[in-house]
């Protein structure tokens, strides 16, 4: 069996996640107290939501809000950057093999 490329994992991961995301929305707007069989409910969706300060790690030149989904080898992320007037400027989604970080 042919191992995938780092950028088609990363591809079919951030699909995966925003399937699951657009469905725990759809039922979150109809309900907030609504929970998917599965994926349970939106506002309890991955690990946690903070804030990563500048230089937390090396070579981070900004700070960011992190939505960390999932931890360990792989784990995933989104990260939002924002600007003076709290606006998020650019989100990313990181996936974080074990052998690699990449995005």
């Amino acid at each position: 069996m042919e191992q995938k490329s780092c950028r088609e994992r990363i591809h079919l991961e951030l699909k995966d996640r925003l399937g699951d995301i657009r469905t725990l929305w759809r039922l979150y707007q109809k309900n907030p107290e609504a929970s998917h069989r599965e994926l349970g409910r939106f506002d309890e969706y991955g690990l946690c939501f903070d804030y990563v300060a500048k230089n937390t790690f090396r070579d981070q030149k900004r700070s960011y809000f992190r939505w960390q989904l999932s931890w360990g080898g792989p784990a995933d992320e989104f990260r939002f950057y924002l600007d003076e007037n709290v606006d998020a400027v650019l989100i990313e989604y990181w996936f974080l093999d074990w052998k690699s970080t990449s995005r």
